[in-house]
Parts: C-alpha cells; structure tokens; sequence
C-alpha cells in the first residue's frame, strides 16, 4: 500500500487481568450477536473506560476484529482507507487487486472505495467485527460519509463499533428506529458504587469501606479516571478521611488536584520521566532514552519503568503483544502536556527537537516532521519535507505534502523547491494567489 502503515495503530489493547466484571455492559455488547444488531456507538468523555471496555469484550469473543486507533493524520482519505485495508487484510480478508489499485489514484473516488471494500469484506466468510478508536478525531465529511454507508451494506457476518467523545453526524434515529443500532453511553459507563467497591479492592489493591467509596463515587460521579487517580493519591496518603473531606470540584478540577498528589508521591526519577515523555503518542524505551538525553535514563532503566508504570496501573497502555511500545491515556498525557507547557517551554522544544530527531533517524518522516512542528523549529521542518517530500508525493498522501503551509514565508523564500511546492498546495486548496507568489519568488531566484 502506499502509506506507510503502523502496526501499532492495528494492536487491540490487552485483556486487564485485574478487569472488574461488568455484566450489564458486556449484555449489551452481546446483542451484536443477534442479526439485526450491526452497529454499536460507545460515545462518552474522556476517561470513562470506552476503550478499556472493548477491549475487554472483544478479548473473550470467537470472532475476528479489526481495530484502528484512529488518529488526526487518519482524516487524509487514502491514509483512512490504507489502514481500514490493512486490518482487514490482518484478519485473512482477501482484497481484490481492484481495491488495491484505487488507493493509487490521485483524487479517491471515497464512494467507489467504499462499495470495493464492500466487496471483499463479502466475500470473507467468518463473522468479524471491525472497531474504530478515537472516531471523533475524524472530522472530513467525506469519511463520515463513507462509514455511514460501511454501516448501512455491512455484511451479514460483519459488525462496526465505533468508539468516540461526542456522537458521530450520522442519522441516529433512523438507525435506532431500524434496530441495528446499540448505544453505550456516559449514563452506562459510570461505576457504581458496587463497582466502585470491586474497583478500589482488586484493581488499586485499597481496602475502603462502603461508604467511602460511595462518597468518591457521588464527587465523580462514577467517572472512572476520576477514581483511578483518586485511588493512586489514597494509595500513599497517610489520612485518608481528610482527604475524603478535601476531595470535591468539578472533573477538572478533581483532575487538577489529583494529578498533583499523585505526581508528588512519585520518586523524582518517575516524576521526570512522565512529565517529559507526556509529548510522545507512542513511546519505547529507546526513543524515552533519546529524548530524556540523561545518564540516569539508560536504556534498560527506561524500559524498566514503563514495566514499572504498567504494574502500577498509572494510565499505560500497551500498544503490542511483547510489551516494546506503549502510550498513556489520552486524558493523562493531556494533564501532563498542560503542565510541561506552563512550567518549563523551553523543555517543551527541546523534547520535541529530540524526539524528531529519533523519528527521523528511524525513517518515520510523518512523525518526525509533527514533532519539528510542534517545536516551532520550521527550519528542521523545512529540512524534513524537503528530505521526504518526494517520496510522500509519490504515494500521493496530501497530508504531508501540505504541511508546508505551516512553514512561514520568510523561511519559505530561501527555498526554491518548497516554494514549489507551497504553489502546488495553493493548487490544491484552491488559493491561487499564494500560487502566483511562490512562482513569482521562485522566478525572481532563477
């Protein structure tokens, strides 16, 4: 295929050994068995166990799935439709080369594409679910398009689930009326209190009595990130009824608040470690060794950590079976980025300056470029999509061919060749005056 695909976005999260039951949930899931249930919607905030309770359910089930974690570079047509074809093709779907050869046309025809797919997915005759993470981060209406039309020619053999913060724009009545359609939403995912309980004793290992656990679970409201971290800060927290007391606030707040007594009661070498690989969406221990540039942070330390991290349910989750590459949950990292911001920018650059030059090193043009970016470094920016560019062009993925229109003019004008390219983007976005001056500086440097 022409994108080039990671596999780690293709790896269904492990199975928690210390996963509390939820049979309420898991009975809802289960409808998918009967064949008019075809479509399941788990939409709810972040930090409510959407992902956790998947990939729970999918673990004891006799059917092949493909899960994409979906992210913001996947709103590209052909990167979306690259990787919806490579998990299927994981699970034994055979693709026709017809299906194959559309990726390559330099405009998609998305609907043509669609009713392909449709075609070897028929063709496939074991029962299959297919599970797309993070699907709110997908805002091309075109893509919406096209997995609404996924929804309404599955298969009889095929389920879609998709996995979202805020509802997908696809007519839900309509889909509710017909009886395809299963919904999970905040009001189902909230613990219990009953839950709670099992929660803080199997998983957190806090033997707390009833009525504490019910007061966390009304100040949550049974929002499960709420819980974990209040449990991480009671796990080393010398009063615990002042700090049942103390405990109040809206999410975000409750968030703010936890945050800083678990990070505190973190040995300064884990603190560290957190706060600066918070930029990273996936992480291993060479690349935490790279970017942490310290002696203190060997390879073989930084891989004992994120082993460390794992065992002590701090908000890791694996992104392949032999435990080398990982990512922090969502909600975290965006707790940990917001601090690293605010307390220490230079940091910040400097972090992201390192990661791309590991990304680059290991030919990851894509994420090396993201990181430059997020650095404000556009000289190494522009030094990257001048090294890459060629070959993103030729696999025709746009997205990376315009990220030159983040790089400003000045640095743009020294550049022959990226004004080139700018005046192509202008072509493509339809803004034709920024054509005209990039062949116009171009000229002038000729």
């Amino acid at each position: 295929m022409a994108v080039n695909i990671l596999q780690t976005k293709l790896f269904i999260p492990p199975a928690q050994a210390n996963y509390i039951p939820r049979p309420r949930l898991t009975a809802l899931l289960d409808q998918l068995n009967l064949p008019e249930r075809k479509f399941v919607l788990v939409s709810a905030p972040a930090g409510y166990g959407k992902t956790t309770l998947l990939s729970n359910w999918i673990h004891v089930q006799d059917r092949k799935t493909c899960w994409i974690s979906l992210d913001e570079s996947d709103n590209q047509p052909v990167q979306f439709f690259s990787y919806l074809l490579a998990a299927l093709e994981k699970i034994g779907v055979l693709l026709a080369p017809s299906t194959k050869e559309i990726l390559k046309m330099p405009s998609l025809p998305v609907n043509e594409t669609v009713q392909e797919i449709l075609k070897d997915m028929n063709a496939f005759v074991r029962h299959f679910i297919i599970v797309l993470d993070d699907f709110h981060l997908i805002t091309v209406p075109a893509l919406h398009e096209a997995v609404r039309q996924l929804i309404n020619s599955l298969p009889v053999n095929a389920s879609l689930v998709i996995i979202s913060r805020q509802d997908p724009p696809f007519p839900m009545a309509r889909l509710r009326a017909s009886g395809q359609l299963i919904e999970i939403r905040q009001g189902n995912l909230q613990f219990t209190t009953e839950e709670a309980v099992a929660f803080f004793k199997q998983t957190m290992s806090l033997n707390l009595s009833v009525e504490q656990v019910a007061i966390l679970e009304e100040k949550t409201e049974g929002w499960i990130a709420g819980l974990q971290m209040a449990a991480l800060a009671l796990q080393s927290n010398q009063d615990p009824e002042k700090f049942l007391q103390d405990f109040s606030g809206t999410h975000r707040f409750i968030l703010d608040y936890l945050i800083e007594e678990v990070l505190n009661e973190q040995p300064e070498r884990i603190q560290n470690f957190l706060n600066y690989t918070s930029i990273l969406n996936q992480l291993n221990a060479a690349l935490c060794e790279t970017i942490l540039d310290d002696e203190l942070y060997s390879y073989a330390v930084c891989q004992e950590i994120l082993k460390e991290l794992e065992d002590s349910n701090l908000f890791i989750i694996p992104l392949d079976e032999t435990r080398q590459w990982y990512r922090y949950h969502h909600l975290f990292a965006e707790l940990l980025i917001t601090r690293l911001k605010f307390n220490n920018p230079h940091q910040w650059t400097l972090l992201h300056k390192r990661a791309s030059s590991w990304f680059d090193h290991h030919q990851e043009s894509k994420l090396a470029l993201d990181h430059a970016l997020k650095a404000k470094d556009f000289e190494l920016a522009a030094d990257l999509l001048e090294k890459y560019v060629i070959i993103h062009w030729r696999t025709t993925d746009l997205s990376f061919f315009l990220t030159v229109k983040h790089i400003p003019e000045e640095i743009l004008m020294g550049r022959p060749a990226l004004c080139l390219q700018n005046a192509w983007a202008g072509v493509i976005t339809g803004q034709l005056g920024v054509t005209r001056k990039m062949l116009e500086t171009v000229q002038k440097k000729s």
